[in-house]
């Protein structure tokens, strides 16, 4: 038995202006299905379309936007309509390539209407995230889904913000859905820059003529880190010599033949005899000696294995601290990453489409 549907609600869907009515757009949806529902189909085409132009900030949602068109495109085919239940069904298909009229709700003739419309029409939507970091060099990609309304060809590519090509992805066929991966390179193999992109797809006539379309802003944020500075290496003031240098030779040689010549020149006084000379000259020559064998104990120029060795522990810990710095920055050079935000995708009709 059909509930009669309130004439209070009739009377508002029909006399008053948009503004004017207290019910919200979702109200007026739920009043146009129950119309629907009571096969007052002039009051449900009214409700629903009063519904679809509330204003986006007081509209419907994507869901109910292309719930209410449903609704509408079946009302309007069992009033008679034919064209603008096609029209309310292209909307729907073009809102979302991928809604498929809910058979239990929808009759068998209003759901062929609608798949006749989807076929007609070469339509893209896509699924992407909405905020996505990948890092370059470690095979991570960019991915969205793409969906077809039907099987067509398409063409794909990012493109920069003045319209010129940054990188092709993909041109060919696409049946019910399609993974698009991005690496974050351009044609030639380099980072793309900071900036806006777009991601850029196309629908191809048979004859490559394009029909409509689809682009996904790209706010793209290219990341690097900052070299590290190497150490420096140790200063001079810290290395130890490493040969002897020639002064303590020479000054034992020289402090050696003094005290010999002083030994050998003592006055009368020290010992006046035959003998006594004899013994100043052998103890002046012993000092001398000495000294000579100073020199040649303590060459000038001899290594001094000690400081090469505390020189050589210095300098491999530098060289330590450096190589460890190459590496951190070899892997700072690889670490480059890029950041994706994606933006509301845009439709763009073209002639003949």
């Amino acid at each position: 038995m059909r509930r009669a549907f309130p004439a209070v609600a009739l009377l508002v869907a029909a006399v008053l202006p948009p503004s004017a009515a207290a019910q919200s757009a979702q109200e007026q949806l739920q009043y146009g299905i129950e119309a629907y529902g009571n096969l007052e189909l002039g009051a449900a085409v009214a409700f629903i379309r009063r519904a679809l132009a509330a204003s986006p900030e007081e509209g419907l949602s994507e869901a109910e936007r292309a719930t209410a068109l449903g609704y509408l495109g079946a009302a309007e085919h069992y009033r008679g309509r034919s064209d603008s239940a096609i029209a309310a069904f292209r909307q729907m298909v073009l809102l979302n390539p991928r809604y498929r009229p809910d058979p239990l709700v929808f009759p068998p003739p209003v759901v062929r209407v609608y798949d006749g419309v989807r076929r007609s029409l070469k339509v893209i939507g896509t699924a992407a995230p909405p905020d996505t970091t990948i890092r370059l060099h470690e095979e991570e990609t960019f991915a969205v889904q793409l969906y077809a309304s039907s099987y067509h060809s398409i063409s794909s590519l990012i493109a920069r913000e003045d319209g010129t090509m940054l990188r092709r992805l993909y041109g060919g066929d696409i049946g019910d859905s399609l993974s698009l991966r991005w690496d974050g390179f351009d044609t030639e193999g380099n980072p793309a820059p900071s900036g806006l992109y777009y991601l850029s797809v196309s629908s191809l006539a048979p004859d490559g003529v394009v029909l409509r379309t689809l682009q996904l802003p790209l706010d793209v944020e290219l990341a690097r880190q900052d070299s590290l500075t190497y150490p420096p290496p140790p200063a001079d003031s810290l290395l130890l010599p490493e040969r002897r240098s020639a002064g303590p030779g020479l000054k034992s040689l020289g402090l050696g033949l003094a005290l010999g010549a002083l030994a050998a020149g003592l006055p009368q006084l020290v010992g006046g005899s035959e003998e006594a000379s004899n013994s100043r000259y052998a103890v002046g020559g012993a000092i001398a000696i000495g000294g000579i064998i100073g020199l040649v104990m303590r060459p000038p120029g001899a290594a001094l294995p000690d400081n090469i060795a505390a020189n050589e522990v210095l300098m491999y810990e530098w060289q330590a601290r450096r190589d460890s710095v190459f590496a951190e920055n070899v892997q700072r050079l690889r670490d480059v990453r890029l950041h994706i935000r994606t933006g509301a995708p845009l439709r763009i009709e073209h002639e003949g489409s």
